[in-house]
C-alpha cells in the first residue's frame, strides 16, 4: 500500500469523532499526515501538526509525558500498542485521549511508519472519576456508620464496614470479601433474601425487615436490615445495612 492509498483510507474518517494519523518511527514521533478532524477535536489545524515534528510529544499533559514515551517500547516490541492520555486543547484545556498505534516495517524488518488514531474519551474519563468519588463516599459514609454495611456485586462480597466485623465477631471486614453475602443469614431466611435481592436489583425500594445473621462461630443474633441499589467499580452492587437488635429483642423479652 502507497502512501496516498493510505492517506485516501485514513481520510475516510473525515466527519468520525476519530483523528487519524501516520507519524515517523522515531524522534518526537513527527506527523507526516493527520486528518482534518483534529480541529473539532483539539481545535488544531493539521497544518499546525505537520508543520511542526514535536507538536505532539509537546502538547501531551506533562504529568503523562514520561509514561506515554516509556511505553511505546512495546509498539515496537509487538508491533501495535494502545494507551490513553492527555492533550492539550488549543484552548489550553486537556482532553483524554485514546490513542491506537499500528508499527510498520520495511522488508527487512526495520519500522518506517506508524499508523494511528485518537479517540475522545474525557467524558468516559469523568464518569470513570465520578463513580470512584461516589465509592470513596460510600466508603467514608461506612466507616462513620453506627451499623454494619457491606456491599456486594454478584452476590459476592466487595466491601465492609468496620462495625460489620464487630457485630460479627471477626478480625477484620477484609476477611468478609470474595465470601458469598447469603453465607452471613441465619438458612431459613435466605430464599426470601434471594427474592428481595431480585426486587432491590429491579430499582425496588425494599422496606427494613428482622432476620438473623450468624456470627464466625456459627451463633445466631437478630438484626434489621435493608438494601439499595448503587454502582461499584461500574457494575450494579447492593448496599445492604445491618443493625444489630439483640438488646431490643432481649428488652422485648
Amino acid at each position: 500500500m502507497d502512501r496516498i492509498s493510505l492517506e485516501e483510507q485514513l481520510n475516510l474518517f473525515n466527519g468520525s469523532p476519530v483523528v487519524a494519523y501516520t507519524c515517523r518511527p522515531d524522534g518526537d514521533y513527527g506527523a507526516t499526515f493527520i486528518s482534518p478532524g483534529i480541529s473539532a477535536l483539539l481545535g488544531w489545524k493539521a497544518s499546525d501538526s505537520l508543520n511542526d515534528p514535536s507538536f505532539w510529544a509537546s502538547h501531551i499533559h506533562p504529568d503523562d509525558k514520561e509514561r506515554v514515551f516509556a511505553e511505546l517500547s512495546n509498539l515496537f516490541e509487538n508491533d501495535h500498542h494502545s494507551h490513553e492520555y492527555r492533550f492539550q486543547h488549543k484552548d489550553g484545556s486537556y482532553r483524554w485521549l485514546s490513542d491506537t498505534l499500528q508499527l510498520e516495517r520495511d522488508s527487512s524488518g526495520e519500522p518506517v511508519r506508524i499508523v494511528g488514531y485518537w479517540m475522545d474519551v474525557s467524558a468516559h474519563k469523568q464518569a470513570k472519576q465520578a463513580l470512584s468519588d461516589s465509592e470513596t463516599r460510600y466508603r467514608q459514609m461506612a466507616e462513620l456508620s453506627p451499623d454494619g454495611m457491606f456491599v456486594h456485586v454478584d452476590g459476592k462480597i466487595v466491601f465492609a464496614n468496620a462495625k460489620l466485623a464487630q457485630i460479627l465477631e471477626i478480625s477484620s471486614p477484609a476477611d468478609l470479601f470474595g465470601t458469598q453475602a447469603i453465607e452471613l443469614i441465619a438458612p431459613e431466611y435466605r430464599d426470601h433474601i434471594k427474592k428481595r435481592r431480585g426486587a432491590v436489583l429491579k430499582g425496588e425500594i425494599t422496606k427494613l425487615e428482622q432476620s438473623e445473621f450468624l456470627r464466625a462461630d456459627g451463633s445466631r443474633f437478630p438484626v434489621e436490615r435493608t438494601g439499595a441499589l448503587i454502582t461499584w467499580e461500574s457494575k450494579p452492587a447492593i448496599l445492604v445495612l445491618v443493625r444489630d437488635v439483640s438488646e431490643r429483642v432481649k428488652a422485648e423479652w
